[in-house]
């Protein structure tokens, strides 16, 4: 877990959960639909006086990016209603889980040093939360420190309840923040991928880059690369559109979708024969990477998947199966160029720093979820998304530095 400031005084809730599904805290103001800023109660001081983020939203957050939240209480109450059934009884019970108050406190401190999630409680002025990942606190205030109450109390914080965050072993229900159009959409919210989309590669200026990508040309080979990155988001959203119930597992297929593109497209620039069709080539790439994760995901969770129109054949590792059952309207490639899709293996392998990374990249390499390779390393999905995302990055440094 990565620690973050909050932007202001306001924001502590919603820092907390940024920090727990490792994503900027801009990011789940985007996907909430408000950073809390709006002065919602004029006679308080700030930060009172703010509206702020409720936690129910950043859970519906959570959700909506396949995490579930589960409440842990220190010290749960049974309150009664009165006779009358609507004012709460003046009496309640306190719920021990041993004899006596340490129980709780043992009960409370096992979830925070075996999950990770975020703390609620009281903090020096107002209420208070802060991230939490096995047994490490980590503080929008800007603190970073190894859980204990004491520890806890000379920050001025008092934990009372902790909300543990945990990837979803199956797929969540399709959960809308704003209209139907706009969560399917995610115009709002792509993780960045849009920024980086100069302008859309239509037929033309793929045909007309294809001859100096083969060439060896870098700077066409980029364009080519960059132009066509909206048709993993189109052929990404369109996937989603059919099975609303794989929202979740939307970056994962940006990342999958993009894999192929580069593949082909580096591929295009190896092969020794041309390539009659590049379009073509570019999109059944795409395409195929895209549905052999969600029929991993979908074998693995039990759920119907409906299939991109343009590609309707079993999800395998051998491409060159898959591409030969491709309706010959849509790519015409021969032998060579089937064989040159493959991999860019030897890139990315130089681009791993640890173990961890070869055996995330090799697990990848064979169809298995994030969910089945943070299992495999006894990792949390959350640091997993996080070496995920850093070996990307240096593979996205070492191709610019290829174009340099």
């Amino acid at each position: 877990m990565r620690l973050q400031t909050k932007p202001n005084p306001w924001s502590c809730v919603g820092t907390a959960f940024a920090m727990v599904l490792d994503i900027p805290v801009s990011d789940l103001y985007g996907i909430v639909g408000h950073d809390g800023s709006e002065i919602a109660f004029p006679a308080l001081t700030d930060p009172m006086a703010r509206r702020g983020l409720h936690i129910q939203e950043c859970i519906a957050a959570c959700v909506k990016l396949g995490y579930a939240v589960t409440p842990i209480e220190l010290f749960p109450v049974i309150r009664p209603t009165s006779a009358n059934g609507h004012e709460p009884h003046e009496e309640d019970i306190v719920v021990f889980f041993g004899d006596d108050e340490a129980a709780n406190w043992r009960r409370f401190e096992q979830t925070i040093v075996t999950s990770t999630g975020v703390l609620e409680g009281f903090g020096r002025c107002c209420l208070h939360a802060v991230a939490y990942d096995r047994g490490v606190i980590f503080d929008p205030d800007g603190d970073e420190y190894p859980y204990s109450q004491p520890a806890c109390k000379s920050h001025g914080f008092h934990p009372r309840r902790a909300w543990r965050v945990d990837h979803l072993s199956c797929p969540p229900l399709h959960l809308s923040i704003r209209t139907p159009q706009e969560d399917l959409s995610m115009s709002s919210y792509d993780h960045g991928l849009t920024n980086k989309i100069t302008q859309s590669s239509d037929h033309e200026r793929n045909e007309r880059l294809y001859p100096r990508v083969m060439a060896g040309d870098e700077k066409a080979r980029e364009e080519m690369i960059e132009g066509n990155m909206p048709l993993v988001i189109v052929r990404v959203n369109s996937l989603i559109q059919r099975n609303p119930q794989f929202a979740y597992l939307r970056d994962d297929l940006h990342s999958a979708g993009f894999v192929g593109l580069v593949q082909a497209v580096n591929k295009m620039a190896d092969e020794s024969s041309a390539i009659t069709n590049p379009n073509g080539y570019i999109s059944a790439a795409i395409t195929y990477e895209i549905m052999k994760l969600a029929r991993k995901e979908a074998e693995h969770s039990g759920i119907e998947l409906v299939d991109l129109p343009e590609i309707d054949v079993d999800a395998t590792d051998d491409v060159l199966r898959v591409l030969h059952d491709v309706p010959e309207s849509l790519v015409d490639v021969n032998e060579s160029a089937v064989h040159g899709l493959i991999d860019l293996r030897d890139m990315l392998d130089s681009c791993c720093e640890s173990d961890e990374e070869r055996t995330l990249l090799r697990m990848r390499e064979e169809g298995y979820s994030d969910r089945e390779i943070a299992e495999a390393l006894n990792l949390p999905h959350i640091t997993l998304f996080r070496l995920r995302k850093e070996l990307e990055e240096r593979f996205n440094q070492k191709c610019r530095e290829l174009e340099g």
